[in-house]
């Protein structure tokens, strides 16, 4: 067995410099930087609302008309343009609702809002730049302020004096797109 007074004098200090020390030695220490960052790119949604006529009357010697519209949320900074397609079942380049229960049609036409701007279009008094996919038919919106809904009316037509039947239902279907 051996005594701490067997012990080397070497052996003595090392064991009392050990003793003093305190249980865990100081810790070091280091850091580094972490990058964060994001890509935000121009993106839209797009909702629509239905133009629906309600009740035509072929014999009444005014046009009907009706309002829909077409909502965007679109990135700030973004450029949307939006364009409406002919629908089903167009002829010639003239919209037509088709009835529900028999092969006759009835003409319509989509116009977009008087007044056009970055914030929304309303109005439908003029209906004076119908609303396509081409040309000076494509609704351009300008460059989007914020990432809030901005709505455009969609103005609706349909002329007087169709020689259509009664029947349950017209209906067309009309594609929105929105390109940012």
């Amino acid at each position: 067995m051996v005594t701490l007074k067997h012990l080397p004098l070497r052996s003595l200090l090392l064991i009392s410099a050990l003793s003093a020390a305190p249980a865990c030695m100081a810790a070091g220490n280091a850091s580094a930087t972490i990058a964060v960052s994001a890509t935000v790119l121009p993106t839209c949604a797009i909702a629509t609302t239905p133009v629906a006529f309600g009740v035509y009357n072929p014999a009444s010697a005014g046009a009907s008309t009706a309002a829909g519209s077409v909502t965007l949320v679109c990135t700030s900074g973004s450029t949307p343009t939006v364009t409406l397609n002919d629908g089903l079942y167009a002829n010639g380049g003239q919209r037509r609702m088709k009835a529900s229960l028999s092969a006759n049609y009835l003409s319509y036409d989509l116009y977009q809002p008087d007044s056009v701007a970055a914030s929304g279009g309303t109005g439908c008094a003029t209906h004076a730049t119908r609303w396509g996919s081409g040309g000076g038919q494509i609704l351009t919106v300008g460059s989007i302020l914020s990432i809030t809904a901005v709505s455009f009316t969609v103005c609706g037509i349909a002329s007087p004096g169709q020689d259509v039947p009664a029947d349950v239902l017209y209906s067309d279907t009309v594609t929105a797109t929105v390109t940012f």
